[in-house]
Parts: structure tokens; C-alpha cells; sequence
């Protein structure tokens, strides 16, 4: 046998055979697959415990040469696909397959050119003979199905669905048949080759097929065919419906050529059936009303569509049906429950505000007004260490934790209890969420000015792979806070390699954003290579008059470590960031602005320095005082913001504070202030790429399956904006205002924003996470 077995199935029938050492290698196979296919002998001992000897042995029980052989078989197991080796999230049952069915369709009506389906027509009326091949599943059935539609219009018709005789029957063709070749993908050989040679003898080709294939190229007229094919394995591909769905437009072509004739025979066939079923005027052989137009739940109409992608814009009806998008392009004038005319105004994706900290907010608060009036459908909750779950407070709030909220807010142990109280509130937009550090340290640790212990190590482990398996994206850290600033290498590598096996993200505030910035970049870096999870550099800043002017710097390291990591980063579009009273950026050489204060509530809305001036104290003892407190730092240059923000490896995230009571304006105002005063005025960077780092990219990153995007069979998550009147009007002294010019929000389908009013009812959900995030290189090659 030329082909060797698949080494997992290998695996699996030798691992009752295997000794308990061997079996904990096989566990960490089937665990982190990705993780063998490319770590050293030692590297693989360590990770399942065992010596380097039994990875050797190992390799040679499971019938390989070598470890290097293993790897070797293990890559190509991995090249046939994820979805074969891992198993995909639960879906909806039959739902699932009416849904699929439905996009597939969606997608397909919109590839179809109606001139070349009029020359396939007349291509096959024109016809001596049309012959029909296709091999495989879905082919071989839909080549029988050609056949039976047009031989009852009366055509000469046959169908070749075995590998060898399309070739033979091609070889006795004349010019004047017509080869129907069909393949979903075009690179089936023997169908590429017979309708090669049918060409070599004159007869025309017309493939039902993928565009760009070697099966279109051979055609003399192509009927596009695309498949939305997703990780669920389970039931066959959709192209089939797209396959009869073109098989369907030639016959009712074909019918329409010869009305009068068609009737006939139609009539003729209905006669013989019913006489030989015992009945009349039953199994009619047409279809109902064929000229109605389709209806939607929801139509946009001639709106400026701006995909996510990256792509330029494009003029295009959207339909909406149920929380998915079905059809884009010109639609014409098909019904709809309502329709929304969009001539002059931009559609873009819903945006992804990645970096929040509503954790509490989206169930306490769920109208989420300050998020979905600057058009934001998706948050990422759980940011910079802290989050809400799984976490059960009775005391005193760890800081930074207070900046989530009071310790009754604290009270989901699980992440299981956090989402089904999402799932209760139901939020007006969606959430996603990432499991804080801090957070899993306040729940095993006494105190947090030390590192944890082994057994504190292994009991925040087990929380985090827990909430991983419920459906967590990933974990975040805060390392620049005290409470999590003495949580060392070990601590984090431990965490963050469970982050990587369970294929999630990893965020981290950095230990240092002053002087120390381009070190804890690289801690970063290691942390996150170390546990092979994509990294995401929170709210990357150079903060510190000291530091200005360092963003080119930072940026050639960002760049540096993605050549061979997942690496990216967020950042908001302000000079100045806003967190807990932190003496250690206390300071005269920027202005900082209390924003509230637990002893000295009447101290608040004003500058530290005119504080420690009326009670005649230092600028620190006037903050040890107001402890705890808020702050807003104005601790960055102009430049180097504007440099972050357009790099193309950075992302859009607020980080608004929602329960502080004079917040920083970028809690109601970030999204706008990118697309209208970085984009529409100042040029920085193209309209396109100001909503991709808002809207795709943060999808990819965060892994939020069919986010991101408008496309059929994308989630209706989408926003309606008027670019002339955009505006972010939320400023330092009046930081809570509606931004001006959003005039629809949508989420999941559902219109929740309309011209400055929220509307019920809520539509948001939870997104647990369904994908693994690969670590690849983010700029390859670069």
C-alpha cells in the first residue's frame, strides 16, 4: 500500500497497547496537536510530563521511524483540516441544514450573470446531443437530475456519472453536441480530462463549476459555483443546492424557448403520470407562481457598502432574513416586511469594540446606549486582567477590579452562571468575553504583593480551562496593576500555554507603557510564544512625557515579533487614558483629572493639581489621600497615537469606563472619532481600512465566526451612518453625548438604534468561542 494510514487513527487503535507514560504523550496529541507537529523531543517530554526516552518510544509503538516521522505524519493529518481532527461547536439540528441550504442559495443568486446563463441556454438548444458528466457524490446525482429535467422537454439527453465512460463517449463527439461537465470544485481529473478531449473534437463545453478552476478554464461558457462550507463535517456540502439550483435556471430557460412545445409534453407526461397513479391534479409538475419576487424580513436599499474586508466600496442592496444576511447586489424590487432606503448613506459591518470593560454593565445596564450609539453590535469584556467571571466577591473590591463595579456586582463563580446571566439580560448588542488574571488571583490568593504558589497555580489553571471550555475567547492579564504586577514568568506561561491548548487569545496590558515599555514587550512576546496563543498588546501606547516620540520604535518591534507570532494590538483615538488613581503615574509633567473618589467624593471633576493646591499637599499626598479614585492621565503625544492607530496591525477598542461618573469621552465617542476625525478630515487612513480595524480584522482576531463581514451568510450585525454628519461630540468636559450621524444600528438582524433612539426589542447574544486561534505569523515573510 503506496499511502500510509492516518496517524491519528493509528494512534487510536494502538492505545490500549500503549503503557501509561506513551499514553500521556498520545493525550497531548489529541490535546494540542498543533503543539507536537512542531515542538522538539524535550519540548513534547516536558508538556506531557514524561522523558524524552518515552516520546522515542512512542513514536515507534504507533509504527513511525521516529519522533521526526511522527511530526511528519501529524502535519499532514493537519493539513487535511481542523475540522476533521477537532470537534466543531453544536448545531442547530435540521436547523442548521434549511439555514446552510438558504445562505448557499443566497450567495450563488448573486454570481449568476444573467447573459451567461441566456448563452448556456441557447448553447444547449442548439444542441444534437447534450451529455452530462459528473463523478462523486453530489455530481453524480445532479448529472441523473439534468437528465430527467430536460428529457421530458423533449431533449437528447445523457448521463455519464462513471470515471471511464465520460472519456470513451467524448473520444465519438461531433462540433455540434454539448458537453455539460459538473464540479463543485473543477479539479476532478477525470471530468477535467473528457471535457478536454471533447473540445479536442469540436463538441462546446459548459461547466457548472468554481470560478477560476481548470474546469472553467477549459469551458467555453462557465456557471459560477461557490459553497459557504463551515467546520461542521457532518452533513454533506451545500453545493449541491447551489449545483440544482443552475441545473433548475437552464431547464426553465429551455422551457420559456418553447412555451407552446414545453405545454405539450408537460401535459402529455402529467396524463401518463396521473393514469398511472390512480389520481387527478396531484404531484403538479411546475412550481407556484414562479414570477413572484422573494420577500425579506429587512431590505436595504442603494447604500455604500463597506464590507470589513478592506475591499473598496461598492453600491448594493443588503436582504435580511432571520439574523443572517441572504443576498447582496442589485435585488431589484423584492418585498420586504421593511426597507430601509439607503441612497448617500454608508453600511458598513456592526463594529467590534474589543477592548471594554462593560462586564457588568451588559447585564446591569443592557440598553448599552454609549456602545450602540456610535454603532458598536459586539463588545470583548474581560480586558487588562479584570473581569467579571468567575469571580465571588464579599468584601473589598480588589483594584482594578472596583472598575467594574461594587462586590455585589461580583457573583459568578462560573462562566457558566456569567453567561446565562447575559443570556437572561439579553444585552442590545453582543459579548464576548476573556477571563482576567487578576481575577483568577483574587480568588485562591490571600494576597496579591507575591507570586502565586504552585497549588494556587494549578487551581487558576483548572478555573481558566474550565471557563475555556464553556466558552470563554481567552484570558487577559494587567501586569502594570499591583495587584498582578508581582505574578512572575512561571505564573504566566503556565496560564497562558492553557490559553494556547484550548486554541484561544491571550491580551495583556503591559507590566510597563513609560520607560520600561519596550521590555515588557518583549516579555510579551515570550509569554505568548512560550504557550503558542495569538498575542494582543492592549491600548499599545507610549505614555510618559519621557516616552514621546517612541511609537516608531514600538512599532518595529510589534512588526519584528509578528514575522513569526500571531501579534496585534488595539488602541483608542485620545491623548489620554483614563484608569484607577495609580501613584505611580502621578506626576507634574502632565495634567491628571480626578473623575471620582471614594473618601473625597466631593473632590471629584476637577485636576489633582488644584486638589493637592487648596489642601495644601504634595500632588502624591493629595493622591494617597483620594485613594481609591479615578483618573484621567494625559500621558501621550498626538504623533504617536496617530502612528498606532493607522498601523496596520492595530485594531479600534474604546476602553471606556462605563461606571465611572465623568468617564473619558472615548466610552461614547471612539468609533466616530476614528471614521470621522482620523479618516473623513485628517486622511490618516483610508475609510476602508478605518472600518476593517473596527470590524474584520477585530473578527479574526477574536475568532467571532461570521462577525465582521458583510457577505451572505454572515450575521445581520450592521450600521447605517450618514459620513458628512458623523461626529463624535462626547468631550473631556462633557464626555457623556451621542455621536451625531448614525442613523441604523443592527444586530443580529434586528434594528436596535434608529436616529438616536435605542428600540427594542434587544437582539444581543453571547458568542462563546467555536473556532481555535491559530498563533501563525501575523506578517509573514514581510
Amino acid at each position: 500500500m503506496s499511502q500510509q494510514i492516518d496517524i491519528l487513527s493509528q494512534i487510536t487503535a494502538c492505545l490500549p497497547s500503549l503503557r501509561e507514560a506513551e499514553k500521556k504523550v498520545a493525550n497531548l496529541i489529541f490535546d494540542d496537536i498543533d503543539f507536537v507537529a512542531e515542538a522538539s523531543i524535550g519540548e513534547i517530554a516536558r508538556r506531557a510530563e514524561v522523558s524524552d526516552a518515552t516520546v522515542t518510544r512512542f513514536a515507534r509503538a504507533v509504527d513511525c521511524r521516529n519522533v521526526r516521522d511522527l511530526k511528519t505524519r501529524l502535519t499532514r493529518a493537519l493539513a487535511a483540516g481542523r475540522r476533521f481532527i477537532q470537534e466543531a461547536s453544536e448545531d442547530d439540528g435540521l436547523g442548521v441544514i434549511y439555514d446552510t441550504a438558504a445562505q448557499t442559495l443566497a450567495l450563488n443568486r448573486t454570481l449568476m450573470e444573467q447573459a451567461d446563463v441566456e448563452g448556456a441556454v441557447a448553447m444547449l438548444d442548439d444542441a444534437r446531443q447534450i451529455l452530462v458528466f459528473g463523478a462523486g457524490g453530489g455530481s453524480t446525482v445532479m448529472a441523473q437530475e439534468m437528465q430527467f429535467r430536460l428529457v421530458r422537454l423533449g431533449y437528447a439527453i445523457s448521463a455519464y456519472p462513471q470515471a471511464l465512460l465520460p472519456r470513451m463517449v467524448a473520444a465519438t463527439l461531433e462540433p455540434s453536441d454539448v458537453v455539460v461537465a459538473l464540479s463543485v470544485t473543477g479539479y476532478t481529473p477525470e471530468i477535467n480530462e473528457a471535457a478536454e478531449l471533447a473540445r479536442e473534437y469540436g463538441a462546446r463545453v459548459l461547466a457548472i463549476t468554481a470560478t477560476g478552476s481548470p474546469l472553467a478554464k477549459i469551458a467555453d461558457i462557465t456557471l459560477p459555483l461557490a459553497a459557504r462550507e463551515t467546520d461542521y463535517i457532518y452533513f454533506p456540502s451545500s453545493s449541491r443546492y447551489a449545483m440544482m439550483a443552475a441545473i433548475d435556471m437552464l431547464a426553465l430557460g429551455l422551457a420559456l424557448r418553447h412555451r407552446s412545445r414545453t405545454r405539450d409534453k408537460l401535459r402529455r407526461l402529467k396524463i401518463t403520470l396521473d393514469a398511472h397513479r390512480g389520481g387527478d391534479n396531484r404531484q403538479p409538475l411546475g412550481i407556484e407562481n414562479p414570477g413572484a419576487p422573494m420577500s425579506h424580513d429587512l431590505l436595504i436599499r442603494r447604500a455604500s457598502l463597506i464590507d470589513g474586508s478592506g475591499r473598496e466600496p461598492f453600491i448594493a442592496d443588503v436582504a435580511i432574513d432571520g439574523d443572517r444576511i441572504v443576498a447582496i447586489g442589485d435585488l431589484g424590487h423584492p418585498d420586504a416586511r421593511e426597507t430601509i432606503e439607503a441612497q448617500g448613506l454608508v453600511l458598513t459591518p456592526g463594529f467590534i469594540d474589543v477592548h471594554t470593560h462593560d462586564d457588568t454593565n451588559v447585564i446591569r445596564t443592557p440598553q448599552m446606549l454609549p456602545k450602540l450609539s456610535q454603532g458598536v453590535t459586539t463588545v470583548v469584556v474581560g480586558n487588562c486582567g479584570i473581569s467579571a467571571s468567575p469571580v465571588r466577591l464579599s468584601g473589598e473590591v480588589p483594584d482594578p477590579m472596583n472598575l467594574l463595579g461594587r462586590a455585589e456586582d461580583f457573583r459568578y463563580p462560573t462562566f457558566a452562571a456569567y453567561a446565562e446571566a447575559i443570556e437572561q439580560a439579553q444585552p442590545s448588542v453582543n459579548v464576548a468575553a476573556l477571563i482576567g488574571h487578576t481575577s483568577l488571583r483574587s480568588q485562591v490568593m490571600d494576597r496579591f504583593d507575591r507570586a502565586a504558589s504552585d497549588p494556587e497555580i494549578a487551581a487558576m489553571r483548572e478555573q481558566l480551562e474550565t471557563a475555556l471550555a464553556e466558552g470563554a475567547l481567552g484570558m487577559s492579564s494587567g501586569l502594570a496593576y499591583r495587584n498582578a504586577y508581582h505574578a512572575p514568568t512561571a505564573e504566566m506561561n503556565t496560564l497562558v500555554e492553557t490559553v494556547g491548548r484550548a486554541g484561544g487569545v491571550y491580551t495583556t496590558h503591559l507590566r510597563d507603557e513609560f520607560a520600561g515599555l519596550p521590555e515588557a514587550m518583549d516579555e510579551a512576546f515570550a509569554t505568548a510564544r512560550h504557550g503558542r496563543a495569538p498575542l494582543v498588546i492592549s491600548h499599545l501606547k507610549c505614555a510618559g512625557a519621557g516616552n514621546w516620540g517612541n511609537a516608531p520604535k514600538a512599532l518595529s518591534k510589534l512588526d519584528d515579533a509578528a514575522r513569526a507570532h500571531g501579534v496585534h494590538c488595539d488602541c483608542y483615538p485620545y491623548t489620554a487614558g483614563s484608569s484607577t488613581l495609580d501613584l505611580g503615574q502621578v506626576t507634574d509633567e502632565i495634567d491628571i483629572f480626578i473623575t471620582w473618589s471614594d473618601p473625597h467624593p466631593e473632590m471629584a471633576r476637577q485636576p489633582l493639581k488644584t486638589i493637592a493646591e487648596q489642601w495644601g499637599l504634595s500632588l502624591m499626598d493629595a493622591a494617597r489621600r483620594l485613594q481609591p479614585a479615578g483618573a484621567v492621565y494625559h500621558n501621550m503625544s498626538e504623533a504617536d497615537m496617530r502612528q498606532v492607530l493607522a498601523h496596520p496591525l492595530s485594531m479600534v477598542g474604546s476602553d471606556g469606563l462605563p461606571n465611572d461618573p465623568h468617564p473619558h469621552p472615548r466610552l461614547w465617542g471612539a468609533f466616530p472619532r476614528v471614521l470621522a476625525h482620523y479618516s473623513r478630515d485628517l486622511k490618516l487612513l483610508p475609510l476602508t481600512e478605518a472600518v476593517r480595524k473596527m470590524t474584520g480584522l477585530s473578527a479574526a482576531n477574536f475568532g467571532l465566526t461570521d462577525r465582521g463581514e458583510i457577505r451572505v451568510g454572515a450575521f445581520a450585525d450592521l450600521v447605517l451612518f450618514d459620513l458628512d454628519a458623523l461626529e463624535d461630540t462626547a468631550t473631556y468636559t462633557t464626555p457623556i453625548a451621542q455621536a451625531s450621524g448614525i442613523e441604523l444600528v443592527i444586530v443580529n438582524g434586528v434594528i436596535g438604534y434608529r436616529q438616536g433612539k435605542a428600540s427594542e426589542p434587544r437582539a444581543g447574544r453571547l458568542l462563546r468561542r467555536q473556532v481555535r486561534l491559530s498563533a501563525r505569523p501575523s506578517r509573514p515573510g514581510s
